[in-house]
C-alpha cells in the first residue's frame, strides 16, 4: 500500500510538473516571435506601427517582412512536412489541407528573424548557403529519417534547379500557423524564385523586450485583424495556455497535496506504531548496556527502512509512467533532451524532501515515545 501511494505520488507530481512545462517550452516553437501576422499590402505595416507607438511607445522593436513563395518539387520521396497542414489556423478550416510544396524563405531573412528574436545558439550554427543549398525546417523530430544529403528538384518557373539539405533544424522562425515545410534557400536561389513567382504569404514579425507580456496591443492588433487566426503572439500563447489549463492543473495540484499528507501521515503513524509496540525491547536493550544514540540510531535505521523501500519502488513506477506519458500522450515538437525532464526531477526532488521532513518528524517522535521514562 505505501509503494502504491509512493508510485501515484510520485508520478502525480512529475506528470503534472511536464504537462505544465512541456508546452509552455513549445511556444518557442509554435510561435517564435513575439508578435506575428498576416498582411495583404504594404499599407497595413504602417497601421500596425501606429497601434504600437499607442500601446507601447519603445524604440527597440523590430519589424521584419518576410515573402514566402511556394514552390513544388518533382522528387519522388518528398519530407512529410511537404504536404502537412492546414490552410487556416481555425477550427472551421482545419480539414482543408494545405497546397503540397515548400514554402521558401531567404537565408538573409532567416538569419535575421532568429537574431531579432534573440536566439543566439541557432545562429551560431549556421553556415552560409551556396547557390544549390538549403535548409529544411521539420515539424518535429525524426531521428529514423534524416533529410541531410536529400536532393529535391525545385519547379522555377520552367526550369527545374536541384538544391541539396545541408541542414536540418527544428529552429523555425515563423510560426506553424504561418508556415509548415519551410526551406531556407540561398538570397540567389530566393531572387530567382521572386521573378516567377507571386508571393503565397506575406508575414510580419515584430520582436522586442517594451511589447513583451502586453495584452492590451495585442488585443488591439486582434481587433484590427478582425480576429484572424494568423495573428500569433510568444508572450499570448504562454497565457493562454496557463489561462485554458488553469482548471486542469488547480485539480491535480489538489491530488499531488493528497496524496503527500495521505502517503506522509501513513508513513508517520504506520512507524510510531511499530516502534511503540517495541518498546519493550528497547528497554531491554538499554538494560543490557545500549545507549541512548546508539538506541537512536537503530530507530533510525528501522524507521528509514519504511521509508526508502516505497519511495525507490514508486521512483522506478514514475520514471517509468513518465517516460510513457511523453512519448505516448504528447506531441514531440521539441528535441529529445534531458532539460525537458527538469521539471520532473525537480518534482521528484520536491517529493524527496517532503518525504525527508516526515522522515525527520518521524524518528523525532519514536526516539521520544521510546527514550522517555
Amino acid at each position: 500500500m505505501l509503494t502504491l501511494l509512493s508510485a501515484a505520488t510520485l508520478t502525480v507530481s512529475s506528470v503534472m510538473a511536464l504537462s505544465l512545462y512541456y508546452p509552455i517550452a513549445a511556444v518557442s516553437r509554435m510561435a517564435p516571435s513575439e508578435i506575428e501576422c498576416r498582411i495583404e499590402n504594404e499599407s497595413e505595416i504602417t497601421a500596425f506601427k501606429q497601434i504600437i507607438n499607442e500601446y507601447s511607445p519603445g524604440d527597440d522593436v523590430t519589424f521584419l517582412q518576410t515573402d514566402i513563395y511556394k514552390v513544388t518539387s518533382t522528387a519522388g520521396q518528398l519530407p512529410v512536412e511537404y504536404s502537412i497542414g492546414t490552410s487556416k489556423g481555425d477550427a472551421d478550416n482545419e480539414k482543408i489541407l494545405r497546397d503540397a510544396g515548400f514554402e521558401c524563405i531567404p537565408f538573409s531573412n532567416y538569419t535575421a528573424l532568429l537574431e531579432a528574436q534573440g536566439r543566439t545558439k541557432a545562429l551560431e550554427q549556421l553556415a552560409t548557403l551556396n547557390n544549390n543549398e538549403c535548409i529544411l525546417i521539420k515539424y518535429q523530430p525524426d531521428s529514423d529519417n534524416d533529410e541531410t544529403g536529400n536532393v529535391y528538384p525545385l519547379l522555377i518557373g520552367s526550369q527545374e534547379i536541384p538544391v541539396t539539405v545541408t541542414a536540418v533544424t527544428l529552429d523555425n522562425p515563423i510560426s506553424f500557423a504561418n508556415s509548415v515545410g519551410t526551406l531556407i534557400v540561398s538570397d540567389d536561389l530566393y531572387h530567382m524564385i521572386t521573378e516567377q513567382a507571386v508571393p503565397a504569404a506575406k508575414v510580419l514579425s515584430i520582436n522586442g523586450k517594451s511589447i513583451e507580456d502586453n495584452k492590451a496591443l495585442f488585443q488591439a492588433l486582434s481587433e484590427y485583424l478582425s480576429g484572424s487566426p494568423y495573428l500569433q503572439g510568444n508572450s499570448h500563447k504562454v497565457h493562454e495556455i496557463f489561462s485554458l489549463s488553469s482548471s486542469t492543473f488547480l485539480l491535480i495540484g489538489f491530488l499531488v497535496v493528497l496524496f503527500f499528507i495521505a502517503t506522509g501521515s501513513i508513513l508517520y503513524f504506520n512507524n510510531v506504531s511499530a516502534i511503540t509496540d517495541s518498546k519493550s525491547d528497547y528497554d531491554i536493550l538499554r538494560k543490557m548496556g545500549y545507549t541512548d544514540r546508539k538506541i537512536k540510531k537503530i530507530i533510525r535505521k528501522q524507521t528509514a527502512a519504511f521509508f526508502i523501500i516505497p519511495f525507490l519502488f514508486g521512483l522506478a513506477d514514475c520514471i517509468f509512467a513518465t517516460l510513457v506519458y511523453k512519448s505516448a500522450l504528447m506531441q514531440n515538437i521539441l528535441k529529445n533532451s534531458l532539460v525537458l525532464y527538469t521539471p520532473t526531477m525537480a518534482a521528484i526532488m520536491l517529493t524527496f524532501i517532503i518525504y525527508l521532513a516526515y522522515y525527520r518528524m518521524t524518528v523525532h517522535t519514536c526516539c521520544k515515545a521510546v527514550l522517555t521514562k
